[in-house]
């Protein structure tokens, strides 16, 4: 088996399950922001700064957590983040995110977008890092 497949499988094991708890391109995040919620107080703190819409129902804190990546204003439509996995590292969680940007020559809705994408992972006490996937 080639290394890359190896090392792939070693990071799929390490996966957690994740459930999104809201995506999408209109929030009130100007900056790029990445954010760890632990409890729910701290998830209607964001949920009411973000003006999210909390289309999907909030996870039992006891058990989960949610992480989550704000790409920040954009100038138009065409923008989104996904946030790929999160994992298992020795010292606490990655989570692998992408963000997607419009063609060069795509025409496009002239709109301030601020796409953010949140998931619900079992909860860990550790440090949770980021990492954006080219």
């Amino acid at each position: 088996m080639p290394l890359r497949n190896v090392i792939w499988l070693a990071v799929f094991l390490q996966a957690l399950p994740m459930i999104t708890v809201e995506k999408g391109s209109y929030t009130s995040s100007d900056q790029a922001r990445q954010v760890v919620v632990r409890t729910a107080d701290e998830w209607t703190k964001i949920s009411r700064e973000l003006s999210l819409r909390q289309t999907a129902a909030v996870p039992d804190f006891d058990q989960n957590m949610i992480v989550g990546v704000c790409l920040g204003s954009r100038p138009t439509a065409g923008y989104s983040v996904e946030i790929l996995s999160v994992s298992r590292e020795s010292d606490g969680l990655v989570a692998r995110y992408r963000e997607t940007r419009p063609a060069r020559d795509a025409i496009l809705a002239q709109v301030i977008t601020s796409p953010c994408h949140f998931v619900a992972v079992p909860k860990s006490s550790g440090q949770v890092r980021f990492e954006k996937a080219e």
